[in-house]
């Protein structure tokens, strides 16, 4: 976990000292976001988390990005009729994506990847991380500022998020 939390300042001062670019513009830009929602499948309530995304302007309309993060899921499964079982799992997403213009400041976003999960599972054939995937549709807004809402499935476990981005 120390080597992540280093990887990520080490990008967030990098990304600092990178001028902003305008959407469409060559060049390569970052953005540090918060993710917040609700869990659609069975028994899981919330999910946070946040990411640092990369994207290059490859030609007009068209950005590849990259992105690594964390995003926590909330579960409450019941264990009697009055009881439940009330524990979180945790998972850091690599996603790698196309973003492409709709109109002014409209977006839509596709990533996939794989998101390893930050607490091992000891029991045999068990999985420690699965397929990822995260289609969004978001608006850019005031000069550094863009607002999506994201669907990040990570095998069984899902969600819909508010992702609010700023932009270097």
């Amino acid at each position: 976990m120390k080597k992540l939390l280093l990887a990520v300042a080490a990008i967030t001062i990098f990304a600092a000292s990178v001028n902003a670019q305008g959407p469409g513009k060559p060049g390569l830009k970052f953005s540090i976001a918060g993710n917040v929602g609700s869990g659609t499948t069975q028994y899981y309530k919330l999910s946070a988390g946040a990411d640092i995304q990369a994207g290059l302007n490859v030609t007009t309309g068209l950005d590849l990005t990259g992105s690594v993060g964390y995003q926590n899921f909330a579960y409450e499964i019941p264990i009697s009729s009055t009881a439940f079982r009330k524990d979180h799992i945790s998972f850091i997403p690599v996603l790698l994506g196309a973003k492409v213009p709709f109109g002014k400041g409209l977006y839509g976003h596709g990533q996939l990847g794989y998101a390893f999960l930050t607490k091992k599972n000891p029991a045999p054939n068990s999985n420690n991380g699965d397929f990822a995937f995260a289609p969004s549709l978001g608006y850019g807004f005031g000069k550094n500022w863009d607002l999506a809402v994201k669907y990040l499935s990570i095998d069984k476990v899902n969600a819909i998020l508010a992702r609010l981005a700023y932009n270097f």
